[in-house]
């Protein structure tokens, strides 16, 4: 029982050891793979190491321990009949571990194809509006039972390679014994063996070939399982994020400096920031706006730290980001995305996750600054209501709304806002834009938007166009100065700051 309860402990260590290695590998990972592909690899590889446990306790350690015994009593009664039922044992050993490494190799590209097709089926459920509108429905079942050939063509060849196994194995288990019954029959008529002594040398090669094959049958699951653990086992072989500060990191005194960063993302040689200058003064608001696909959330990725840069640095009050330790660093920043994500829990656990400390009295005056309380009351469960995927339906902007309160009582020092308020109509806009500027009192801010309404007020807008900054300024400056941000505005219409334009520009954007 004390044998099986350590087999569940290192099958929990495991998953939580591929846990916490997920957690630590770099962001670029992350973005290569699907979530549910990550999930998967954790999976196997913790069902295999579960596997290797339950299969050593109830085959292989037991057919090990009787191989053992009966060579050892082999040996004791008689060593040259030991000898001739062992014969053979090294040409099994050398079949066995030929068959088995060409199933291996071929296993690991069967377990490739299945994953492609799995995953095609996931990806056709989650592209099923696409394939109606589109009439694909028939283009995509020939593209799954492509894929399904694939992955049934190869698995057709390694169980062929175990018809051969299995053939082999009574091969050479009869073969086996014809050589012990033919030399113990020439034994016993000279008289060197008894008649007991051949039927145990009999029996003996039996026994002894059997506990060997039902060892290397158990292969035909262990490959399987083995390919996934390689799996896992590679993920632990790789770097972990860049964590080299030494020092905690405390508080901004003067300014956050983007000094000449250059960065060229891992997976491509093509530059998508050059020679960037940014400078954030302490509690300054600073916008970046323009061209999509101009580098403003690698900016955001490198301030995060999701990414080292290519070239020079980002300086807070002049001295490397990459000092400070991961943990203290991120901790003083806090974030609204446009695309919120929510555990599948509690709203609850959801503003408490944050950190340590929350209290009640905490998490309900930073929803009632999020425009989000009288909501949450509203609800049957209220604070205790699941939300997520697979409970409560939440509007977007109520999402919103809760990812502005959880970024209230992180409490941060550095807040990044990124288009956290496009995609909604000028009311709820205005409604989200009022707890925003709440939250961002008193804050060192970063804001991306494309909705100029966003960025009206902040100090300073940064344009990008090309992975560089082409123009910065106020956005009176920028209104009077620069062509291609009068005509974003005049471009957008929007109702509050069309009394401001409507007098220096035409309709065509053009100046008066």
């Amino acid at each position: 029982m004390k044998l099986l309860e350590n087999v569940q402990d290192d099958w929990f260590n495991f998953i939580m050891k591929s846990t916490r290695k997920m957690m630590k590998l770099p962001i670029n990972y992350h973005i290569s793979l699907q979530h549910g592909e990550k999930q998967k690899i954790i999976e196997r590889a913790s069902e295999a190491v579960r596997w290797f446990g339950d299969s050593w306790m109830a085959h292989i350690i037991p057919q090990f321990l009787v191989s053992v015994i009966l060579i050892i009593s082999g040996l004791i009664i008689n060593v040259n009949m030991t000898i001739i039922s062992l014969l053979l044992l090294p040409f099994a050993i050398y079949g066995i571990r030929t068959l088995g490494n060409k199933a291996y190799t071929n296993q690991s590209k069967a377990n490739w194809y299945w994953d492609s097709f799995f995953n095609r089926i996931v990806d056709t459920f989650t592209n099923l509006k696409i394939i109606r509108i589109f009439s694909r429905e028939k283009n995509e079942e020939n593209i799954l039972i492509n894929k399904f050939k694939l992955a049934k063509n190869t698995q057709y060849d390694i169980r062929k390679l175990w018809v051969i196994f299995n053939w082999m194995s009574a091969f050479i288990t009869t073969l086996a014994q014809a050589i012990t019954i033919s030399w113990g029959i020439y034994l016993l008529l000279n008289q060197e063996i008894t008649l007991w002594t051949l039927f145990f040398f009999i029996g003996f090669t039996e026994r002894i070939y059997g506990p060997i094959f039902i060892i290397f049958e158990q292969m035909q699951a262990m490959l399987i399982n083995i390919a996934w653990f390689e799996k896992m086992q590679k993920l632990f072989d790789m770097e972990n994020e860049t964590n080299n500060g030494t020092r905690d990191f405390e508080w901004i005194q003067k300014s956050i400096v983007f000094k000449d960063v250059s960065f060229t993302y891992p997976s491509t040689s093509r530059e998508v920031l050059d020679k960037v200058n940014i400078e954030i003064k302490k509690w300054e608001k600073i916008a970046l706006i323009w061209r999509t696909w101009s580098g403003k959330s690698t900016i955001i990725q490198l301030l995060m730290r999701f990414y080292d840069t290519t070239s020079w640095s980002i300086l807070f009050d002049w001295e490397t980001h990459s000092d400070f330790t991961l943990e203290s660093y991120r901790n003083k920043f806090a974030s609204v995305f446009q695309d919120t994500t929510l555990f599948n829990e509690s709203i609850r656990h959801n503003l408490e996750y944050i950190r340590d400390w929350i209290t009640q009295k905490d998490i309900e005056k930073a929803c009632k600054e999020a425009n989000i309380l009288d909501f949450i009351q509203s609800l049957p469960e209220k604070w205790e209501t699941e939300v997520g995927e697979r409970w409560l339906k939440l509007s977007w902007w109520e999402k919103q709304r809760l990812a502005i309160a959880r970024a209230i009582l992180a409490n941060p020092e550095i807040l990044i806002l990124d288009e956290a308020t496009s995609a909604m109509d000028s009311e709820t806009e205005k409604l989200i834009q009022d707890s925003l500027e709440k939250l961002m009192e008193w804050r060192t801010s970063i804001i991306i938007a494309h909705r100029l309404s966003t960025i009206k007020n902040v100090d300073r807008i940064y344009m990008l166009d090309w992975w560089k900054i082409v123009a910065n300024g106020t956005h009176k400056e920028l209104l009077k100065n620069n062509t291609q941000y009068k005509k974003m505005i005049a471009l957008q219409h929007e109702w509050f700051l069309w009394d401001e334009v409507k007098h220096n520009l035409n309709f065509d954007g053009s100046e008066s």
